[in-house]
Protein backbone atom coordinates (compact mmCIF):
# COMPACT_ATOMS: atom_id res chain seq x y z
CA UNK A 1 0.00 0.00 0.00
CA UNK A 2 1.25 3.32 -1.06
CA UNK A 3 -0.12 7.04 -0.05
CA UNK A 4 -1.17 9.27 -2.61
CA UNK A 5 -2.39 12.82 -2.12
CA UNK A 6 -5.94 14.35 -2.11
CA UNK A 7 -7.85 17.25 -1.52
CA UNK A 8 -4.85 18.31 1.50
CA UNK A 9 -4.83 14.38 2.16
CA UNK A 10 -3.92 11.83 1.33
CA UNK A 11 -5.63 8.61 0.57
CA UNK A 12 -4.48 4.61 0.67
CA UNK A 13 -3.78 2.90 -2.63
CA UNK A 14 -2.81 -0.91 -2.64
CA UNK A 15 -0.94 -2.70 -4.90
CA UNK A 16 -1.92 -6.90 -4.87
CA UNK A 17 -0.24 -9.62 -7.00
CA UNK A 18 -2.46 -12.37 -6.98
CA UNK A 19 -1.56 -15.76 -6.34
CA UNK A 20 -0.60 -17.84 -9.85
CA UNK A 21 -4.18 -19.48 -11.21
CA UNK A 22 -5.60 -16.95 -9.13
CA UNK A 23 -8.99 -14.84 -10.90
CA UNK A 24 -10.70 -11.65 -8.89
CA UNK A 25 -11.24 -9.01 -9.76
CA UNK A 26 -10.59 -5.63 -7.74
CA UNK A 27 -14.03 -5.34 -6.75
CA UNK A 28 -14.03 -8.51 -5.09
CA UNK A 29 -11.38 -7.56 -3.15
CA UNK A 30 -12.84 -4.21 -2.40
CA UNK A 31 -16.05 -5.90 -1.15
CA UNK A 32 -14.29 -7.87 1.21
CA UNK A 33 -11.75 -5.58 2.74
CA UNK A 34 -14.87 -3.84 5.45
CA UNK A 35 -14.79 -6.84 7.35
CA UNK A 36 -11.51 -6.37 7.76
CA UNK A 37 -9.88 -2.91 7.91
CA UNK A 38 -11.08 -0.61 10.04
CA UNK A 39 -12.83 2.69 7.59
CA UNK A 40 -9.33 4.88 7.42
CA UNK A 41 -7.26 2.07 7.03
CA UNK A 42 -9.25 0.92 3.38
CA UNK A 43 -7.96 1.59 0.04
CA UNK A 44 -9.59 3.91 -1.68
CA UNK A 45 -8.21 1.92 -4.57
CA UNK A 46 -6.76 -1.55 -5.64
CA UNK A 47 -4.37 -2.27 -8.32
CA UNK A 48 -3.67 -5.96 -9.21
CA UNK A 49 -0.46 -6.13 -11.07
CA UNK A 50 0.67 -9.17 -12.91
CA UNK A 51 3.84 -9.20 -10.89
CA UNK A 52 5.06 -6.30 -7.98
CA UNK A 53 8.35 -4.45 -8.11
CA UNK A 54 10.59 -5.98 -6.07
CA UNK A 55 14.73 -6.57 -5.45
CA UNK A 56 16.63 -9.29 -5.70
CA UNK A 57 16.18 -9.53 -2.19
CA UNK A 58 12.34 -9.48 -2.25
CA UNK A 59 11.68 -5.76 -0.63
CA UNK A 60 8.97 -3.98 -2.40
CA UNK A 61 9.80 -1.28 -4.81
CA UNK A 62 7.48 1.15 -3.71
CA UNK A 63 8.78 4.38 -4.87
CA UNK A 64 8.29 2.11 -8.78
CA UNK A 65 5.00 1.35 -8.05
CA UNK A 66 4.01 5.02 -7.37
CA UNK A 67 5.83 5.56 -10.60
CA UNK A 68 4.33 3.11 -12.62
CA UNK A 69 1.04 3.89 -11.49
CA UNK A 70 1.63 7.72 -12.61
CA UNK A 71 2.41 6.49 -16.05
CA UNK A 72 6.34 7.67 -15.12
CA UNK A 73 9.21 5.42 -15.62
CA UNK A 74 8.09 3.07 -18.74
CA UNK A 75 6.79 0.83 -16.90
CA UNK A 76 3.81 -0.69 -17.79
CA UNK A 77 0.34 0.39 -16.33
CA UNK A 78 -1.41 -1.89 -13.92
CA UNK A 79 -3.64 -4.40 -15.20
CA UNK A 80 -7.22 -3.87 -13.53
CA UNK A 81 -8.02 -1.15 -10.92
CA UNK A 82 -11.09 -0.32 -8.85
CA UNK A 83 -11.71 3.04 -7.44
CA UNK A 84 -13.80 3.18 -4.14
CA UNK A 85 -14.72 6.33 -5.54
CA UNK A 86 -14.91 7.42 -8.80
CA UNK A 87 -13.39 10.00 -9.59
CA UNK A 88 -10.95 11.25 -12.22
CA UNK A 89 -7.57 10.76 -11.66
Amino acid sequence: MVGRAADGNEEIVAFVQLLPGSRTAPDDLMSFIPSQLTSYKRPSEIVILDALLATSAGKILKHRLVESFRGEGGEAPPTETFEFRKRQI
